[in-house]
């Protein structure tokens, strides 16, 4: 229900611009988390648009998207949450757009480059038995770099040495735990600039570094901005969405903490 909802509110804030005679002002984002579900919001707003009876056309600004009779520009972009960094670089700014020459890879490659810097980073510390086996183990660097790391934006060793790591196992602060992810994460980071990929975490990362650059291009960007499945997003994730909104109060969200699979207890909203 609540993504029907989602597609409706966008349809007030539509109706009321054209009633209003501002519908050029309008630049709504729709972003999602599920990919299936995006196929489902696309084809509940056109049978909202022939509801109302509204003139308009298909757009592909960055994605999918739609102009209404009588604006100049696409009023409504409808994207999956991990293609916003690419599209909007590609679109915006295409000569410093970092991702033409990377990569994208998913989990078992990502596997595969942290067994090899796990390793690496045991045998400078001389660490020959299993006793940190719990936090140097792929998957748990890899929650800590999206859950802490870029979504908590612990971006230096101090910050990530002292936080509050929220919603994460507890680890002494300054402890040689946290030190060993710290350099785990920093090592595979940087192997992944050397051989040119990227994951979708780490392109978010530089996108938001982006976005908060001093006189950023990327902002203000849409009026509004609609997130269904809210409960994947880290602070991080917010952080991108302020940077693209005009008025921050336009900020509205779907979902269910309960469903929170992606995070886990690290789901919060600001």
């Amino acid at each position: 229900g609540k993504s029907i909802v989602i597609t409706e509110r966008v349809m007030t804030v539509v109706l009321k611009a054209i009633e209003e005679n501002r519908i050029n002002e309008i630049r709504i984002l729709l972003t999602t988390f599920n990919k299936e579900l995006k196929n489902y919001l696309l084809s509940w707003l056109k049978e909202l648009f022939e509801r109302e009876g509204l003139k308009y056309e298909r757009t592909a600004k960055y994605d999918v998207g739609f102009r209404f009779e009588g604006s100049l520009d696409e009023n409504i972009t409808l994207m999956h949450f991990d293609i916003i960094p690419t599209r909007i670089w590609k679109e915006i700014e295409p000569e410093t757009n970092p991702f033409f020459s990377d990569s994208l890879q998913f989990d078992n490659y990502h596997h595969r480059i942290l067994d090899e810097v796990i390793d690496v980073v045991k045998k400078a510390a001389k660490i020959t038995t299993k006793e940190y086996d719990n936090v140097l183990n792929p998957t748990y660097i890899l929650d800590e770099y999206h859950r802490v790391i870029y979504g908590q934006e612990y971006w230096n060793k101090e910050e990530y040495y002292l936080g509050e790591r929220r919603g994460r196992p507890r680890l002494q602060k300054e402890g040689s735990r946290r030190k060993l992810i710290w350099a785990t994460i920093q090592t595979y980071l940087k192997g992944m600039e050397q051989r040119k990929t990227s994951s979708v975490f780490t392109r978010r990362h530089k996108f938001l570094k982006k976005i908060q650059e001093e006189n950023s291009i990327f902002r203000n960007l849409f009026s509004h901005i609609f997130v269904d499945e809210f409960q994947d997003c880290t602070q991080a994730d917010y952080k991108i969405f302020y940077g693209l909104l005009s008025d921050n109060n336009n900020l509205v969200l779907a979902g269910d903490y309960a469903q929170a699979v992606h995070l886990g207890s690290s789901a919060d909203i600001p």
